[in-house]
């Protein structure tokens, strides 16, 4: 017929744990896997990189198969509000005086305060630290964001479309173009 299957290189990759539940499913009454967005790592492509909501807890959630072991969680944004609606993810890579290391950053609505949010993950003394950026003014309800990433002279400069919602049936795409040290 033509057609070529694709697949099995490196297998499936499942988590069968059901606290972590990222398959999206109409079923579902955690509400995981919803708005999601996955990346393959720039440095090593075993890795996957994946941001998704979780309604059931009004979380942005991230998570990283390592390529090797398993899943790895951590929470980006979940300060009880409902958040992660568009998420979308884009990965950098940096050198620093520890080597080279892919950085996750991630774009997604904050529906509470009605704004577009892009949060950026660090390590600080070996911890995960996710640090959020509002993008778009409260109440602007931006929705829908595409983003992508580049990094040059240490800084990683980022740009983001979304839709902004005008009201009344009416939206503007916007773009935003800035960076983060």
């Amino acid at each position: 017929s033509g057609q070529t299957q694709v697949g099995g290189a490196f297998g499936s990759i499942e988590d069968d744990d059901p606290e972590n539940d990222i398959a999206a499913s109409p079923a579902s009454t955690r509400g995981l896997g919803r708005h999601l967005a996955m990346k393959l790592d720039l440095l090593d492509p075993k890795k996957i990189h994946v941001v998704y909501r979780d309604d059931f807890n009004s979380q942005l959630r991230y998570a990283l198969y390592d390529g090797e072991v398993g899943w790895k969680y951590e929470i980006v944004d979940g300060k009880k509000s409902p958040v992660g609606a568009g998420a979308d993810l884009s990965l950098v890579q940096r050198t620093g005086k520890t080597g080279t290391s892919v950085i996750p950053i991630a774009a997604y609505s904050d529906e509470t305060l009605g704004s577009l949010k892009v949060a950026v993950r660090a390590e600080e003394d070996g911890k995960a630290k996710w640090q959020d950026y509002m993008v778009d003014s409260p109440g602007a309800t931006g929705t829908s964001p595409v983003l992508d990433v580049a990094l040059a002279e240490k800084e990683i400069y980022m740009g983001l479309a979304f839709v902004r919602n005008l009201g009344a049936n009416k939206g503007a795409v916007k773009f935003e173009f800035f960076r983060v040290p």
